[in-house]
């Protein structure tokens, strides 16, 4: 089961995780070409947002 099943956000929280998942993939695997420094802010800036807002 899905934690979007379970209702604890919603299906499009779920694709902006998985964003933010992707970039953090990118990193930790050295592929810097595959986001730009404002897409790790804009990342950062939505996990906080994300956080405090669910936490």
């Amino acid at each position: 089961m899905q934690i979007t099943d379970k209702e604890v956000y919603s299906r499009l929280i779920q694709k902006q995780i998985q964003a933010w998942k992707a970039i953090r993939d990118s990193a930790d695997h050295g592929k810097f070409g595959d986001y730009k420094a404002d897409d790790v802010k804009a990342m950062l800036e939505g996990v906080q947002r994300f956080l405090v807002e669910n936490l």
